[in-house]
């Protein structure tokens, strides 16, 4: 990893973020495909969630063509050139933030051990409202803060609200990570946000829940990949 150089750097990019989130085109009004960079250096990013960071669409049981990490490696690739910027995924369906936590979520270990990458995704919020309800959502910040507060010096953050789903009411947990992120200067991908905002959000998230394979590309390109430029630009762009 690129430690505490890429740290220093990638927070003065996150003061530059509105209010430290990421999300649509970048400053100038470009996609992010349209401002390659070139340089020899690289980076690891690692993704962490539920089934809608693995990509899974709707009650089918399959995944997307269009995944969270197939999306960005190819924004990445269109950036920084192929393999200069490595996206890896360590989400697993069912995950919660506590499950992330202690180790429990069936693929990773507690945290941080997981944690081999210079910029770090978090998209959990999901199952922790279908799992715990509205009643435990004051256990969320708390968890939140502790994984920021153990991951590796070195490693930067970035939280990524969880998309709308209609058979939930995710507000709340979107609000908890946006301020967490705030109060630590953390960048937050403000998918919800975005999901919330589309005129036609059912048809694109059929079972309320899960994203088409349309909508993750939409959203990977627009809100996630613009707030990881963000951080890697300074470093990969020399």
């Amino acid at each position: 990893m690129i430690s505490s150089q890429f740290k220093a750097l990638a927070l003065s990019a996150c003061v530059m973020l509105s209010a430290c989130g990421g999300g649509g085109d970048g400053d100038d009004g470009e996609t992010v495909s349209a401002k390659p960079c070139a340089g020899t250096t690289t980076a690891k990013v690692q993704l962490y969630g539920d089934s809608t960071q693995e990509g899974f669409v709707g009650a089918s049981g399959t995944l997307a063509v269009n995944t969270p990490t197939v999306a960005l490696q190819a924004a990445a690739d269109a950036r920084y050139g192929a393999g200069r910027l490595s996206v890896t995924s360590r989400a697993r369906t069912g995950s919660t933030s506590q499950g992330l936590l202690a180790g429990t979520d069936d693929r990773n270990f507690a945290w941080p051990d997981p944690v081999d990458a210079d910029v770090v995704v978090m998209n959990h919020g999901r199952n922790d409202r279908v799992h715990f309800g509205l009643e435990r959502l004051p256990e969320y910040a708390p968890t939140l803060q502790k994984l920021i507060d153990l991951t590796p010096k070195g490693t930067v953050m970035i939280f990524e609200t969880p998309n709308w789903a209609g058979a939930y009411d995710l507000a709340p947990y979107a609000a908890v990570m946006r301020q967490v992120a705030a109060n630590n200067g953390v960048a937050v991908a403000d998918v919800f946000a975005y999901t919330e905002a589309l005129p036609d959000r059912v048809a694109q998230i059929p079972d309320l829940a899960h994203p088409s394979d349309a909508l993750y590309k939409a959203f990977v390109t627009g809100v996630v990949a613009p707030a990881v430029f963000k951080v890697t630009d300074p470093i990969l762009c020399q």
